[in-house]
């Protein structure tokens, strides 16, 4: 028997519209790294999808989260892509209000809870 695909998959909708380019899906095999891109901002970049039709370096999308809780998104983020048994992880759907808000911890030096907010994610298949 051929073995199972193991694969975390990570699912971003920016908006409830669904247009082409506002949602996407990425491989937790084709993580590069993440970082705080703001105060208020993490950005997760991938190894790029559609290499046969751009010619980006990465794709990305970026979180906005409550103030200085880029650990605490970090560590939740990336405690959800190690799960060895493989799954589907919707990291945000704005259409359904779906997220892993409710997973990530409060911050460790203030206590305050966590949330997404604004426009909670940003899907960017450019460098």
């Amino acid at each position: 028997m051929v073995g199972q695909d193991k694969e975390v998959y990570l699912y971003v909708a920016e908006d409830a519209t669904y247009a082409v380019g506002s949602q996407r899906c990425f491989k937790a095999s084709d993580f590069i790294g993440c970082a705080a891109s703001g105060t208020n901002t993490t950005i997760f970049k991938f190894k790029e999808l559609d290499t046969w039709d751009s010619n980006d370096a990465f794709d990305s999308f970026t979180l906005t989260h409550t103030a200085d809780a880029q650990v605490e998104v970090i560590q939740t983020v990336l405690g959800l892509m190690s799960n060895p048994h493989g799954g589907y992880v919707v990291i945000h759907d704005f259409g359904t209000g779906a997220s892993i808000e409710h997973l990530i911890p409060a911050i460790k030096s203030t206590g305050t809870k966590v949330t997404f907010t604004g426009a909670p994610v940003v899907v960017s298949t450019e460098a």
